[in-house]
């Protein structure tokens, strides 16, 4: 017994069942982890400031604050939404149309909160966060592996009650105990992998997977930002549908959704070339003197900012962007430290560059300045978050912590979708209701 979510429709009830749990608990020797513990109201869907505080075991149990949150959607859904559905599966005949219609509601709900691209890949939202997934639980696989393991729970069970209890259930219950063939009213549900295979079988959703897959590609780091969860929902779906190339540029509207109104697919900033999802976020000459330095600047003053507090040039512990750069020339070691944030196609390709680019420079500066050792150290991040598997040796190269990775990818995330001159994530807009 751990981690008992308890809900009631009144604060009557509540206490009831808090002292239910408090006087089964009491019986099985276990105490309640008051630090742990929290009470939270909610009255028409709105969060209810309360100031009567409940009592168990003689001590108070705090209300949740206004501004206290669960680190991120996906956990607050697995763990106070769906728990509600769980258990009452093996006693409830859901039906494998009421599942997926539950599915599709949350679909639904996350796309008209801005959470969730429509046309973004609905495979991900079921796919585990460190494989570029959302995260959310697949309710019909915990609907047939609760089924599953109750059965065998009490068919393997030789007491009197438990047999007479498996003899009675004639299909009373979903499980159909007295049959020890039936299959329950279940779906096979569809494994992780086979929906990764789906995913890349796509062929505009696809081309991140396969992006991702490539040998010089960290694909644990790459998904590192997805994990932590610390951006906002909205962001983390903008980055997604980014992912998944389903942003309303002028090339996706004339040849993905066929809007007849779009006969011209140029950049609408710089007019040359095709606005593609690429372009916008790293190809445009237009945004190359403004958005993207910006972005540059906001990642280039995390690596700087670390080498500065390494070194104990500075002592400041400002967030990365209030720093401000200094300089210094007191040891013989030059790192001639090159940031690119290229699109998803171009990472081997910039990363060559880079060194072809600083050689020379590299052995001008060792004879001008008389130096013992000049690096060249390519710190290279794409548009999307797909991570090299030169960017952990480069940081260790630097005598930096690989925790700075999260930093980078978060603020190169948030410069994405923050940024003005790109298509509008107004999805509903753009596309219409899902």
């Amino acid at each position: 017994m751990d981690d008992i979510k308890l809900y009631a429709a009144t604060e009557v009830q509540l206490r009831e069942l808090l002292k239910i749990t408090e006087a089964c608990t009491s019986d099985v020797r276990m105490e309640f982890g008051m630090s742990k513990c929290k009470v939270l109201h909610i009255n028409k869907g709105q969060w209810k400031s309360h100031q009567e505080r409940e009592i168990v075991t003689g001590q108070t149990l705090d209300n949740m604050d206004t501004d206290e949150t669960y680190k991120n959607l996906t956990k607050a859904t697995n763990t106070f939404a769906i728990p509600v559905l769980t258990y009452s599966f093996g006693i409830i005949k859901w039906s494998h149309t009421d599942i997926e219609n539950i599915q599709i509601f949350i679909r639904t709900e996350l796309t008209k909160h801005r959470m969730s691209h429509p046309n973004a890949c609905k495979e991900r939202l079921t796919i585990d966060r460190k494989q570029g997934g959302r995260g959310i639980i697949d309710i019909q696989s915990i609907r047939t592996k609760q089924i599953k393991t109750l059965r065998h729970f009490f068919q393997s069970k030789q007491t009197n009650l438990h047999r007479a209890i498996v003899k009675a259930d004639k299909n009373y219950t979903p499980l159909t105990l007295s049959s020890p063939d039936h299959a329950a009213d279940t779906h096979n549900p569809i494994e992780s992998q086979e929906k990764i295979n789906t995913w890349s079988q796509k062929a505009l959703h696809g081309k991140h997977r396969y992006r991702i897959t490539q040998d010089n590609i960290n694909e644990k780091q790459s998904y590192t930002w997805l994990q932590d969860g610390q951006l906002f929902p909205e962001t983390e779906g903008f980055m997604l549908a980014i992912q998944d190339q389903v942003i309303a540029t002028r090339n996706y509207k004339k040849y993905i959704i066929k809007d007849p109104s779009v006969t011209n697919d140029n950049c609408r900033k710089c007019h040359q070339q095709k606005e593609t999802i690429d372009h916008i976020t790293s190809a445009c000459k237009t945004l190359a003197g403004t958005e993207y330095t910006a972005r540059h600047n906001s990642v280039a003053k995390i690596i700087h900012q670390a080498l500065a507090t390494t070194d104990k040039l500075i002592e400041s512990t400002d967030p990365y962007y209030n720093y401000t750069p200094t300089s210094s020339k007191a040891d013989k070691v030059t790192y001639l430290i090159d940031i690119a944030i290229p699109n998803d196609t171009n990472v081997q390709t910039t990363y060559a560059g880079k060194i072809s680019k600083y050689t020379d420079l590299a052995i001008e500066v060792k004879r001008l300045w008389k130096q013992n050792k000049v690096v060249i150290v390519p710190l290279i991040m794409t548009v999307s978050g797909l991570t090299p598997n030169t960017f952990t040796p480069h940081l260790h190269q630097l005598g930096l912590d690989e925790k700075l990775h999260k930093i980078f990818q978060k603020s190169a995330g948030e410069q994405r979708a923050d940024d003005p001159a790109g298509p509008s994530p107004n999805w509903r807009r753009d596309h219409g209701n899902p």
